[in-house]
This record gives structure tokens, C-alpha cells and sequence, in this order.
């Protein structure tokens, strides 16, 4: 069971940049009572590449359940 004041999920196959993790850390810093952080994403080339990049709509509750599960996706341990 993961515990901490934030809980972070990725897919079994990301990848999170170190300047991914700097951005998810900076935001919380900045925002502290946020309880939901999630992130755009795109797919990683075998060649290092990026390509099918999915960039996600602000927060909205009837828009973001469907697609912020994916990626990184970061809430407070209170939350879940």
C-alpha cells in the first residue's frame, strides 16, 4: 500500500522524465491545496523520439474523468 502526503500513479510502461517529476513537485509547491495534479502526455519512440502527443483541457469534472487517468496522475493521500 503506498502512503504519503501525495500519491503518484503511472502506467506500467512511462516513462517520467526527470523535468516531468520537477514540474509535478514545482506546481504542488505553488498550488499546496490542490488534491488532484495530472499531466499531457505522448507516446515514446524506441529512437528517443516523441510522437502522439495528447495534450489534456484544464480541470473539469464532466471532461477530465475520462482521459486524466493516464500519465502521471498525483493526489493527495486524502483524497483516494
Amino acid at each position: 500500500m503506498a502512503t504519503g502526503e501525495f500519491i503518484g500513479l503511472l502506467d506500467h510502461d512511462d516513462e517520467l522524465s526527470p523535468v516531468a517529476l520537477y514540474e509535478v513537485v514545482k506546481l504542488l509547491q505553488e498550488h499546496p491545496e490542490a488534491d488532484v495534479i495530472y499531466s499531457d502526455e505522448d507516446k515514446l519512440e524506441e529512437s528517443g523520439g516523441r510522437s502522439e502527443p495528447f495534450f489534456k483541457p484544464d480541470w473539469s469534472l464532466s471532461t477530465c474523468c475520462r482521459s486524466i487517468t493516464c500519465a502521471i496522475l498525483a493526489y493527495t493521500g486524502s483524497t483516494g
